[in-house]
């Protein structure tokens, strides 16, 4: 996995990528962009924590 791609169908304002340490390594807005690249992170599991204007998601990642 290169890239995460990010659903449009809702407002995201805002995304934190996490390590399995908690470590936050990646933020940013998805306002204008649809996809977050990830190839430059090693393999492992990430914490991605997405805030839209109504709600608040937290997805685990595993990049291969």
């Amino acid at each position: 996995m290169d890239k995460i791609f990010a659903n449009q169908n809702e407002d995201v304002v805002h995304y934190e990528l996490y390590d399995f340490y908690s470590n936050l390594i990646l933020k940013g807005n998805l306002r204008n962009q649809t996809e977050i690249n990830v190839s430059r992170y090693k393999k492992g599991i990430y914490i991605l924590k997405i805030t839209t204007t109504d709600a608040h998601e937290t997805h685990r990642i595993i990049i291969e």
